[in-house]
């Protein structure tokens, strides 16, 4: 045999050897989904199964490798799972779950919170506080017909709620103050008093019960009972 034919020869044998190899990815053309046995490294038989691509997976064998593939995965799946929320949780006043959400607990502080004031949901008005659970008027300031005023500045409330100056006072102190030179509507010393006395006036305008009240004589000391007048008869009818 010359070198040419030598040549054709080994090419022949290369080609009848090209497919013997039948465990790995590059096999013979199969139907999807379709299986067969094949051999393991350990011996054993396995399986493989025809792929999208018509060629043959490789080799499964059953043994620990595949349990311990198997158990991972299923430790992913359930790790994936949503966990249930804890709706186990438990408060108690003053501190409240007023979101409803366990995540945040009980973030909610019923004693001094104006939005959950005694209570979740109960919002205090506008310029009042949480305090001990009950929405109270801040400093300085007093409840009265549920609005929170200064009872020593306020016209409709001055000095006490429901105490009313006249038109044009202001209120000062807690005290209803006239305009300068004029008589006032309420008083706390007889000097408040003195431009109610017009001139030529005999009596005084004397600070009796916080009003400025006219008397023919001396003022009196507040609280001071002037006793008896003289010209009221005794009790007992009876003329001395």
């Amino acid at each position: 045999m010359n070198r040419h034919g030598s040549v054709v020869l080994m090419f022949a044998l290369l080609a009848s050897c090209g497919g013997a190899r039948g465990n790995g990815s590059s096999g013979p053309a199969c139907t999807t989904g379709s299986t067969e046995a094949c051999s393991c490294e350990s011996g054993a038989s396995g399986t493989r199964t025809c792929q999208d691509t018509g060629l043959f997976g490789a080799c499964v064998c059953a043994g620990e490798d595949a349990m311990v593939s198997m158990d991972a995965a299923d430790a992913v799946v359930a790790d994936d799972l949503p966990r249930p929320l804890d709706t186990t949780l438990t408060c108690s006043a003053p501190r409240l779950d007023c979101d409803n959400n366990p995540a945040t607990g009980c973030e909610a502080d019923t004693a001094t919170d104006a939005r959950h004031c005694g209570r979740c949901n109960n919002a205090c008005p506008t310029g009042r506080s949480c305090v001990s659970g009950s929405c109270a008027c801040g400093a300085g300031s007093t409840a009265c017909s549920g609005a929170c005023v200064n009872t020593q500045s306020d016209t409709a409330n001055c000095g006490g709620c429901g105490t009313r100056c006249n038109a044009g006072d202001t209120c000062s102190a807690g005290r209803c103050t006239p305009p300068a030179g004029m008589c006032p509507s309420s008083c706390s010393a007889e000097s408040d008093c003195a431009p109610c006395r017009t001139a030529g006036d005999p009596g005084n305008y004397c600070c009796i019960s916080g009003l400025c009240l006219y008397m023919t004589g001396a003022c009196m000391a507040v609280g001071v009972d002037p006793g008896p007048t003289g010209t009221e008869p005794p009790p007992d009818g009876s003329l001395d």
